[in-house]
């Protein structure tokens, strides 16, 4: 199993967390690729595990929509589905552009220079080999930032819960490290559109910035990852 973690022996009773949260994190990374087989007994091996744990696993997986179970094969990542990607950034782009333009209304000089930390570690993320994984993790950090001063906690959970499709999706874009670079851009301009508080331009921008990755690989989608898709 190349690039997926060796891990060690756990307690029997911590077994099935262990292997559910390392299975969902490779799933949404892109390591276990969507359509790709998830085998129980080489699980049972990776983890040392028994079958009750992996089993439970399995379940906890399925029911957050990461794996399927095929006739006649197994389990498997889940496809991606395009239509359901669409919804999530149809509604994240209304969530969050009336959750930004709540945060700029009151926005203190302290908010503005922690999102021009957030720019500058980015900055430096795509100055140098990009690691997707950090550079994700940067953009999730930065786009919460004003659901968590607007005290949108909860909207932002259900926004995270809801898009395991377009999480992925998202991957896909990563992986060609210019994307990352666009990205960082857009943020850019993102946070001068806050610092000059221009609330007029968030919501047409915001769906523009969510929306990126479909317009950078749409082409790929039907050809390179056409496998990848329901």
């Amino acid at each position: 199993m190349k690039d997926r973690e060796q891990v060690q022996p756990v307690k029997p009773q911590d077994s099935a967390g262990l292997i559910y949260t390392t299975l969902k994190r490779e799933i949404l990374n892109l390591t276990i690729k969507p359509g790709e087989e998830v085998c129980e007994s080489s699980i049972c091996s990776r983890f040392n595990a028994s079958r009750t744990p992996v089993r439970e696993a399995f379940m906890r997986l399925q029911n957050a929509g990461l794996l399927t179970t095929v006739s006649y094969k197994g389990s498997i990542a889940s496809l991606l589905d395009y239509d359901a990607i669409q919804q999530v950034i149809y509604m994240r782009s209304i969530v969050e552009s009336a959750v930004l333009s709540d945060f700029i209304g009151k926005i203190t000089p302290y908010q503005i220079e922690e999102l021009r930390y957030r720019i500058n570690i980015q900055r430096i993320l795509v100055s140098d080999a990009i690691d997707i994984n950090k550079f994700f993790e940067a953009d999730y950090e930065f786009h919460s930032i004003w659901f968590t001063h607007e005290k949108k906690e909860v909207l932002w959970k259900i926004i995270q819960r809801s898009q395991f499709h377009y999480s992925r999706f998202r991957m896909l874009d990563l992986k060609d490290t210019d994307h990352c670079k666009d990205i960082f851009n857009e943020h850019e301009h993102l946070f001068e559109l806050i610092e000059k508080k221009e609330t007029g331009k968030i919501s047409g921008f915001i769906n523009e910035h969510l929306q990126g990755g479909m317009h950078r690989i749409a082409e790929r989608i039907t050809k390179d990852y056409a496998s990848y898709f329901l």
